[in-house]
């Protein structure tokens, strides 16, 4: 055997089986580089390295890639490490695989093989379409350590015959020579399969366009001995056996018939309840003699009345009506109303003299609360305030310390400008820088310029060296 790309076709390298992949070669520099005479190889289990059976195969196109595949001896272990090695060009490229264990369903020999497919020589009843197959010895299979040994994805399985097709085709035509392994692919399980497969091979179960298993008859009962049920047993409606027996009921014309005496069971008339008397028509809905509804309780025991009389007591408590509150309401009966609201209009007469007339009276306030106002400008100065020597003080200070940030970002005031106090301080206590023939007076951040100055420099003039206040 070769190098084959179809055993890349695998999701995953399966243990014991060829398995193909891609090794890229990149410089020192990271950059894509075909492989000078490459030499290829493997560690099984963090065994000693040995020379792979096939050595990579470079991409033609000087794009840094190759191929190889490894055979089933090489990747019978838990981890393999490859280490693609060259004579001259680029690095050495190191590789890891874990090799997949998966569960065996099914074991055999084929019956018949051909170049995408073959046949189960032990026809499994269940679907296992999306199954592996592993050969695992004769034609297209086998050799030293199971060197041989292919794997390909079931993608169609007929269940009465064994008849499967693969994807992609083998590297090596299988027979009826060939042994085989059907394997469950990973997150799979033989529950799975099994799921409404049929226990006889090749039957299958009709789906309706809503997903709904569609049967004649469904069995009920133990495996191999279940009764029959028909959809009117199943709900679409129930059937009644008719007659005496345990289970059944007594009909007549499709009515159930009621029977005095049931073995154990009296049902009794309502004419035989003691004390009643057979009701007709309204009757049944009376209360009381016929027309005089709750007003004919007059046959009400002592006992039923005191509890009716807890209960409206507990009902009018709950609305919080007290005695104030029931009187309350007694005034204001149609017949009280009125006097009550020509009370209110009378006191409404008699104090409109004694508040005069709105627009007089609220002059008249007005001019008093401005003769206090007068009085008090005139003692505490035309502004009206009086500072403390403390006050005063505490003014100046805040204004002292106030930082200039804060009074350059007040909104109060003129808009910002150099010249100003504000500027003449910034040049006291921010950063300031010659630039060129100008002084450049800067802001808080010192970066921002806020003001410029135009400098004139003599060079025969001492310098200043030092600032000291005294």
């Amino acid at each position: 055997m070769a190098i084959h790309a179809s055993h890349a076709a695998l999701p995953y390298p399966i243990k014991g089986a060829r398995f193909s992949l891609v090794v890229p070669y990149l410089d020192a520099d990271g950059d894509p580089t075909d492989p000078t005479t490459p030499d290829t190889e493997v560690s099984k289990d963090n065994g000693a390295y040995a020379d792979c059976a096939e050595e990579v195969t470079a991409a033609t196109g000087s794009n840094g890639t190759g191929m190889i595949t490894l055979s089933g001896a090489e990747t019978d272990a838990s981890v393999v490490a490859l280490a693609a090695k060259v004579a001259s060009g680029p690095k050495a490229t190191l590789l890891t695989l874990y090799p997949r264990v998966l569960a065996e369903v099914g074991t055999g020999t084929l019956s018949a093989g051909s170049a995408g497919g073959g046949t189960l020589g032990t026809i499994l009843a269940y679907d296992v379409t999306g199954c592996f197959i592993k050969t695992t010895g004769g034609t297209g299979g086998g050799g030293t350590g199971g060197a041989n040994n292919q794997v390909r994805r079931i993608v169609t399985y007929v269940t009465s015959t064994g008849v499967f097709t693969v994807s992609p085709d083998w590297e090596t035509t299988p027979d009826n020579t060939t042994t085989y392994a059907v394997l469950l692919p990973e997150g799979v399980t033989l529950g799975m399969l099994r799921t409404l497969n049929p226990a006889t091979a090749g039957r299958t179960i009709v789906v309706d366009a809503n997903g709904l298993a569609d049967a004649n008859a469904v069995k009920i009962g133990p495996t191999g001995s279940g009764t029959a049920q028909t959809a009117r047993d199943l709900g679409a409606s129930v059937l009644l056996s008719p007659g005496t027996g345990t289970g059944q009921v007594s009909l007549s014309s499709g009515a159930v018939l009621l029977q005095t005496t049931q073995p154990g069971v009296t049902i009794p008339t309502v004419t035989t309840l003691t004390g009643h008397t057979a009701q007709t028509g309204d009757s049944f809905a009376r209360i009381g003699a016929a027309g005089a509804g709750l007003t004919g309780l007059g046959g009400m025991s002592t006992t039923m009345k005191a509890q009716v009389n807890t209960e409206a007591d507990t009902a009018l408590s709950d609305i919080g009506a007290t005695s104030a509150r029931m009187a309350f309401l007694d005034e204001l009966d149609a017949a009280n109303l009125p006097a009550d609201l020509a009370a209110v209009l009378a006191d409404t007469a008699d104090m409109q003299p004694k508040l005069g007339t709105p627009a007089t009276n609220l002059a008249a306030d007005l001019a008093a609360v401005k003769a206090v106002v007068d009085l008090i400008v005139l003692d505490t100065g035309t502004d009206g305030v009086v500072l403390s020597t403390a006050q005063k003080t505490s003014i100046a200070d805040y204004v002292l310390r106030r930082s200039w940030a804060s009074a350059a970002a007040s909104a109060d005031g003129d808009a910002k400008a150099f010249r100003s106090l504000l500027g003449s301080v910034a040049k006291l206590v921010n950063k300031v820088a010659p630039n060129g023939s100008n002084l450049e007076i800067m802001e808080a951040d010192d970066s921002t310029v806020l003001g410029t100055q135009a400098m004139t420099t003599d060079a025969g003039a001492d310098p200043v060296t030092a600032l000291d206040t005294v």
